[in-house]
Parts: C-alpha cells; sequence; structure tokens
C-alpha cells in the first residue's frame, strides 16, 4: 500500500459499514481462494485469528473499530482500551471476540495482553514463543495470561482443539518519538520482531499492521517515506476515531480481513490443523 491510500479523513458511512457486515455474515471458508472447497484439509467453519503487539500498540482500539464495522456494537463495547501509559496492558486476559453480531458464524478477533516494555530489552525471541503458544492452543479463551518464565507451563502446559490460532496479526505503532521523529530503538525492535515472528510462525498466515497512521502523516516527508519502505507490504491503518485526524476505513479493514481469510484459506489446503 502505497502512501496516497492510508491518510482517510472521512467517516465510515452506514452504507460502507453495512456493505462489510454482509460480506462478513455470508462469507463461507473458501469462498475467496478455493474452487472446490472439498479440497480443504480442515474444512472447520471455525475462524480465530490472533491479535498481539507491544503495550500501547493500539491492539484494542484495533479491535473496537473492527466489531464496530462488523455491525457488532455490543461486543465492541466489551473491548477496553487505553493508552498503556502505566506500562501496564489494559487487557489481562485472552478474550475472544464474535467478530458479527450473529451466532450462525464462528469468526473470531482474539485480544490479548501487550507485551511488556521491558521485551525492548530482552530476547525477542522469547515473546515469538509466547505468540507460539497462542497459536498452538494453551491459552484458552478467558485464561489470564502472563509473560514470565514458567518451566511448569511451558513443558506441562495442555494444548485445547477449541484455542490453536489460524492466523496472526502483529499490531505496531509507528517507531516515532513524541516530535514524530524516528525511533531508531523502536524501529530496530520491530523490524527484529517481524523477522521472527515470520521465522517461528513459517506457512502460518501472518500480517504486520502498522496503527495510527495519522503519526506518519504528523512526520516529515523523509521520516515518512523511510517507514513506508522499511514496512512495505504491511497494512497501515488507524484503530481509533478522532475529531481532526485520520479516520479508520471501512476499505482498508475490508481488504486485511479478506486477505486473512484468503490465506487461511491457502493455508489450509495444505494442512489440517
Amino acid at each position: 500500500m502505497n502512501n496516497s491510500g492510508i491518510f482517510y479523513k472521512k467517516r465510515a458511512t452506514d452504507e460502507e459499514i453495512e456493505t462489510f457486515k454482509k460480506f462478513l455474515t455470508n462469507y463461507q471458508v473458501g469462498d475467496i481462494k478455493v474452487a472446490d472447497k472439498t479440497q480443504l484439509k480442515n474444512q472447520s467453519n471455525t475462524i480465530r485469528i490472533l491479535v498481539v503487539g507491544d503495550v500501547g500498540s493500539g491492539k484494542s482500539s484495533f479491535i473496537k473499530t473492527l466489531l464496530r464495522f462488523c455491525g457488532n456494537e455490543r461486543e465492541s463495547k466489551f473491548v477496553k482500551t487505553g493508552e498503556g501509559s502505566t506500562g501496564a496492558s489494559d487487557t489481562v486476559t485472552m478474550r475472544h471476540h464474535r467478530l458479527t453480531d450473529t451466532a450462525t458464524t464462528n469468526y473470531f478477533i482474539c485480544d490479548t495482553p501487550g507485551f511488556p516494555e521491558t521485551t525492548l530489552n530482552q530476547d525477542i525471541s522469547m515473546m515469538t514463543s509466547h505468540v507460539k503458544r497462542y497459536v498452538d492452543g494453551y491459552i484458552r479463551n478467558g485464561e489470564t495470561v502472563s509473560y514470565l518464565f514458567s518451566l511448569t507451563d511451558w513443558f506441562f502446559g495442555k494444548r485445547y482443539a477449541d484455542s490453536t490460532m489460524d492466523a496472526v496479526i502483529f499490531i505496531a505503532r509507528p517507531p516515532l518519538d513524541g516530535k514524530y521523529r524516528m525511533n531508531d530503538r523502536r524501529l530496530v525492535h520491530l523490524k527484529k520482531m517481524r523477522q521472527e515472528l515470520e521465522k517461528t510462525l513459517g506457512s502460518r498466515p501472518f500480517f504486520f499492521v502498522i496503527t495510527a497512521t495519522d503519526y506518519i502523516e504528523m512526520a516529515k516527508e523523509d521520516t515518512a517515506q523511510d517507514i513506508l519502505q522499511v514496512f512495505d507490504g504491511s497494512i497501515f491503518i488507524v484503530g481509533k476515531e478522532e475529531e481532526g485526524r485520520c479516520m479508520p476505513s471501512v476499505e482498508v479493514y475490508t481488504e486485511l480481513m479478506k486477505g486473512v481469510f484468503g490465506s487461511i484459506e491457502e493455508y489450509r489446503l495444505e494442512h489440517r490443523t
């Protein structure tokens, strides 16, 4: 995505939201990428999408806006959002949120506690190992999450088939400081995190999403272009509505979710779990 398509100034219309809601309500696994659905090795009609990121990255704001665009205002009210200003995550448990407001679809977006700021100074592979535990189903919906290392949990934890993840979305804020200048430390951290997650997840569908793109608009042109180039191939998105700032775009959220669903379909052509 180029920079001409990431700065939206208008609120999403009811018509745009209704179109997105209709797509999700009518969608069936295999509709996007698969000509013959009997070829799917995993034909489950349930999809769980994991959302992870550092504290204050905007994960919960992204999920809240996604649910609202999906027409599920009721579920969006259960999503707590904050700035993570205390260094602690506002989310403390794994939470599965049904995307639509109807039980006829089983597509879930799964919120997790943000990785603490200390991870900037820790081995990133430890954090990617936690992501792998989420993906493999070691953490259930509603379970309190701790990122402290536990030998018992690590080697004797139980896997649950109803908790495995089909895709991973990593949410990150632009690597800018308070004056919208490049924060080199954050930039290195995010680049390493993306590389390690790609390595850890292998062929599992993985999407790197840069949120709060209005911050990029406030940066100098050369800084903005550097970010766009470094994170080429990522999705640039706005997670929260604020007057006078860039607005969340239904078009971008639709692009992302179609990409996620399509990648899951391709993955299921080759994998049973």
